[in-house]
């Protein structure tokens, strides 16, 4: 894969250790954008790809989406996807296809999300 280049916006980021090597301790309202490449082009617009991510939530806000890995460009729901927990729960959304855990992840413990899409089927792991 590409390595690509990111900047927190809204904030500061501490590198911290991690589950593998290092992680990014984002404080709530700060992000990081991933500058736009190339390589982000193909990423929506497949029928199939997986993404992945390894989080520590310290706290989930059950009334919120907190996305860990997000991307929505222009208006349309074709071109959004995104990982992380909808009221808690891991979820994963692609286009107008949502797949959530049926129970709240837990908090101060290392987190694998992985969702699969294929086309028209969605899967979270």
């Amino acid at each position: 894969g590409a390595m690509l280049h990111a900047t927190a916006q809204g904030g500061d980021i501490a590198w911290v250790p991690g589950k593998h090597l290092w992680a990014a301790h984002v404080k709530q309202g700060v992000h990081l954008k991933v500058d736009d490449a190339a390589a982000l082009d193909d990423i929506v617009m497949p029928n199939a790809f997986t993404i992945t991510a390894w989080v520590h939530p310290i706290a989930l806000d059950p009334m919120k989406y907190s996305f860990v890995v997000s991307r929505r460009m222009g208006v349309t729901e074709s071109e959004v996807f995104g990982i992380g927990f909808a009221a808690g729960k891991p979820s994963v959304i692609v286009r107008a296809f949502q797949a959530q855990s049926a129970t709240a992840a837990p908090v101060n413990k290392w987190v694998h999300l992985a969702g699969t899409f294929e086309g028209t089927v969605l899967r979270l792991y």
